[in-house]
């Protein structure tokens, strides 16, 4: 199997809860398909890079198919390598196109586009599961008229950090979400977020509206950062 005989792409994006991680944080998942390589293939090897690491593998699958979870707006980066009967590898495939997976974005382009918005509107007052998974923009793990309206159409939906240190939402910078941010960013409300507000814009619109009010109250308890 050469390089470049395996085409690597990505045909489903979801979302699911993690028992294991903290209250409002959540795992991401993206299944990957590939041409099959030729030969006495028993299996392939699939690695993976996230935010820029090294790639290291990540999961051994009989089939051309994977799943990988990552955590929410992590960006990642696969390559795959088919293995015989003797455990032999063959050479890795080129990696794959970045993908950050992100609250609203069901296609994993980092944009959110009317198809987007009209998933979620359909998945309203439904459980963040199986098709209204990704629905969830604020992990609360129910898909309500606030998830809804946090949605934008042509906005960013991995919208980056500021420059600082920090979470949005995360106003006192312990860590948590609690009802003293909520207050804060309220306090906030019409201005842009910087200096005192720059945590307060939870939805990364660039203004700290009603939005950003009702999205940090739902976020109260949570881990800053997991929105």
């Amino acid at each position: 199997m050469s390089r470049n005989s395996v085409g690597l792409w990505v045909i489903a994006f979801g979302l699911a809860l993690a028992g294991a991680l903290p209250a409002g944080a959540t795992v991401r998942t993206a299944t990957y398909r590939w041409a099959p390589a030729t030969g006495p293939v028993a299996g392939y090897l699939l690695y993976a890079s996230v935010n820029g690491s090294a790639d290291e593998p990540y999961l051994y699958v009989r089939q051309p198919n994977a799943v990988i979870q990552v955590d929410s707006g992590d960006l990642v980066v696969v390559s795959v390598a088919a293995y015989d009967a003797l455990g032999r590898l063959g050479p890795r495939s080129d990696d794959s196109p970045s993908l950050r997976l992100c609250p609203g974005d069901f296609d994993g382009d980092e944009v959110i586009e009317s198809t987007d918005v009209n998933r979620v509107r359909g998945c309203i007052n439904h459980a963040a599961t199986s098709a209204c998974a990704g629905a969830d923009m604020n992990d609360d793990g129910y898909v309500s008229v606030s998830d809804y309206v946090a949605l934008e159409v042509g906005a960013d939906a991995c919208p980056a950090l500021p420059p600082q240190a920090g979470c949005a939402g995360d106003m006192n910078g312990d860590g948590v979400i609690s009802l003293s941010d909520v207050f804060a960013v309220k306090s906030c409300l019409g201005l842009n977020p910087q200096g005192d507000c720059t945590f307060a814009d939870f939805d990364g619109s660039g203004f700290v509206s009603n939005t950003d009010v009702v999205l940090a109250s739902r976020a109260v308890g949570t881990v800053a950062c997991s929105q």
